[in-house]
């Protein structure tokens, strides 16, 4: 996908410069998914493609960053995700019922690259280096309002 080429061809540049260097690479946040939710189901419907996410709450994240920094350089990119692979119709299924809204539920077609990246887990990472401890469900509920 367009938006990943130039993450990766910037990762090449650190693997071959001489300064000692970590990255760390995350899934999607919480809080991304969270206001894609809200923002959709204001018009009282949530468009959901059939695919896959493991997405992380920024905590989790921000913790594993911070422990990455402070250790010695890597010299490889470390990925963190969070702790379940989960649907995306579901973790919307899971929204609906944490936050009370009423918003529909519409399945919707992604088709070409984008829609075949998220059916197959392109966006997932089956063995991370990290993985975050909060739950979706659990992030939801933590939130204010």
């Amino acid at each position: 996908m367009g938006y990943y080429r130039p993450r990766r061809t910037r990762s090449g540049w650190s693997a071959r410069g001489a300064v000692p260097w970590s990255i760390v690479r995350s899934m999607q946040f919480y809080e991304l998914v969270g206001t894609v939710l809200a923002a959709a189901g204001r018009w009282r419907v949530l468009p959901m493609p059939r695919g896959v996410l493991q997405p992380v709450a920024c905590a989790d994240a921000a913790k594993v960053i911070a422990d990455v920094a402070e250790g010695a350089a890597l010299k490889r990119c470390f990925t963190v995700a969070g702790p379940e692979v989960r649907e995306l119709r579901d973790l919307a299924r899971t929204w609906r019922e944490v936050t009370g809204h009423r918003a529909v539920l519409i399945p919707m077609a992604v088709p070409g690259t984008v829609g075949r990246a998220l059916r197959s887990g392109a966006l997932t990472a089956p063995q991370p280096d990290a993985r975050g401890t909060t739950g979706f469900a659990d992030w939801l509920r933590s939130v204010p309002g």
